[in-house]
């Protein structure tokens, strides 16, 4: 699981960090699983590679102000994915 997801060293000094650490990690695993499944069908419609897919959702952001309002930053019209 933690080559998976390429998670570094754990470096926790307690049973319970670990657990944490793990659970954690498990989470974030069943999640890019999740993802992959879902965006499996649109790569091969759109013919684009992982790395291109990658990069392309990379590219949204969202930013929480401190008002509560929060802006996004959506990938261009042009290169739309959905």
């Amino acid at each position: 699981m933690k080559n998976h997801i390429d998670m570094k060293r754990l470096r926790t000094h307690s049973s319970n960090t670990t657990d944490g650490k793990m659970f954690c990690a498990f989470i974030a695993m069943v999640a890019a699983l999740e993802m992959k499944n879902g965006l499996s069908v649109y790569k091969m419609e759109k013919s684009m590679s992982k790395v291109a897919l990658t990069s392309e959702l990379e590219k949204i952001k969202v930013v929480c102000m401190n008002d509560g309002r929060r802006l996004m930053n959506p990938i261009a019209k042009s290169n739309t994915l959905f």
